[in-house]
């Protein structure tokens, strides 16, 4: 019988990271795909985009930066996120340079998931969650 745990982050390590600018006016979004490192097996395809507002809690509750959409027939994962200007420009600062190792996202969730002590996934359908944080360790030179 497998052991469950309940975790409300998961942690990835980027493989790619490009800066996309579409349209007018122009709009920035940086744009990673990142290998699961919480989970046994799977792929995250992260869009960050810089926000001129400032999300702010409500009481005690956190206001979603984002969403995560997860996939029940493969492993792969899709969220889209927005943080403030400062903080995305600094993101792209330290991204445009080679890391000695692969960058790590934590993606903090407003719900629960269910993954076994091996790392599997339990997902029966398709689920989209909205995502409350995120936190970078980027190794330095």
């Amino acid at each position: 019988m497998r052991e469950w745990n309940k975790t409300r982050v998961i942690s990835m390590s980027v493989q790619t990271a490009e800066l996309q600018v579409t349209g007018t006016p122009r709009v920035a979004t940086l744009a990673t795909s990142a290998s699961l490192i919480s989970i046994a097996r799977g792929t995250c395809y992260l869009k960050i985009s810089p926000t001129k507002e400032l999300k702010a809690t409500t009481g005690n509750r956190i206001e979603p930066i984002g969403q995560l959409h997860i996939e029940a027939t493969r492993p792969v994962m899709h969220g889209d996120l927005a943080i403030n200007q400062s903080d995305f420009h600094m993101l792209y600062e330290h991204m445009r340079y080679s890391p000695p190792r692969p960058a790590t996202i934590f993606l903090g969730l407003s719900e629960e998931l269910d993954v076994s002590v091996e790392g599997d996934l339990a997902i029966t359908s398709a689920q989209t969650i909205p995502l409350l944080d995120i936190s970078w360790n980027i190794p330095l030179q």
